[in-house]
């Protein structure tokens, strides 16, 4: 009677199972996903914080980061592994004017939070509520050293130029040109 008909029917699902793959949501769709559940997330926090760090080994560079402060110090050399590729000899400041780093000024704990280190976040701008550095209302500055493991590595801040008639990376003009000095 009715098992009869459900083993049928379970014999159906299988076949087709096997002839039509599962569909696979779009990029597009789970981006837009992620993106409507960032935004929202954005809303509610007012703790978020835009920190320029300044690559002090490296005279021209800086990197802009939204961080928050329940982030670590840890998290910040993340972010920067992540726009650099592997890095070595990592060393973090804490100095909130534009000199270099002093004796002393060394973060030493990087597994203490930017909020136990006196950094203050903030809202997201009102008009811009989008997780975006720029878009913070509270900022913090740090000074960090580091050398690259893979030599040549350009920042995200990278500008492209046409240097004698090639297209060449700005950072990378600039450090030719601080070198043979």
């Amino acid at each position: 009677g009715t098992m009869a008909k459900k083993k049928a029917k379970k014999g159906k699902k299988a076949k087709t199972a096997k002839a039509a793959p599962t569909p696979i949501p779009s990029v597009h769709e789970s981006q837009m996903k992620h993106l409507r559940s960032m935004l929202s997330a954005v809303e509610n926090h007012s703790d978020y914080v835009r920190i320029t760090v300044f690559i002090s080994n490296w005279k021209f560079a800086y990197v802009d980061l939204l961080m928050r402060t329940t982030d670590t110090f840890e998290t910040v050399q993340r972010e920067l592994e992540d726009k650099h590729g592997m890095i070595s000899d990592f060393k973090l400041f804490k100095n909130d004017n534009g000199t270099p780093p002093q004796p002393g000024e060394e973060i030493t704990d990087l597994k203490q939070t930017l909020g136990a280190a006196g950094f203050k976040g903030g809202v997201l701008r009102p008009d811009r509520k989008i997780a975006l550095p720029q878009n913070a209302t509270e900022r913090g500055i740090l000074h960090c050293e580091f050398e690259p493991v893979i030599k040549g590595d350009v920042l995200d801040y990278d500008k492209m130029m046409v240097i004698d008639g090639k297209l060449q990376s700005a950072i990378e003009a600039r450090a030719k040109i601080h070198l043979a000095k």
